[in-house]
């Protein structure tokens, strides 16, 4: 089995992910996520990097296959 993972559309995951509502996204904050390929949905979250590839691997789902990233605290001064 290969490694490679399918190449993810930029474009279309950050329009997708632009159209998540942020009542969906809230209760991530503070954590990692994995968001799914397409960008519609988080499949996996973890306080740290470590936790986060755990939980991907108990899902089943290849960490290339995902796009990861980090929902800052609801305290921090940043744009989502």
């Amino acid at each position: 089995m290969s490694n490679k993972g399918t190449p993810i559309d930029v474009v279309q995951f950050e329009r997708a992910r632009r159209q998540v509502p942020w009542d969906q996204i809230v209760p991530y904050a503070g954590q990692n996520v994995a968001w799914s390929a397409d960008g519609t949905r988080i499949v996996a979250a973890g306080h740290g990097y470590e936790e986060l590839a755990k939980r991907l691997d108990e899902l089943g789902i290849a960490s290339n296959s995902v796009v990861w990233d980090y929902i800052p605290p609801l305290n921090e001064d940043c744009q989502l």
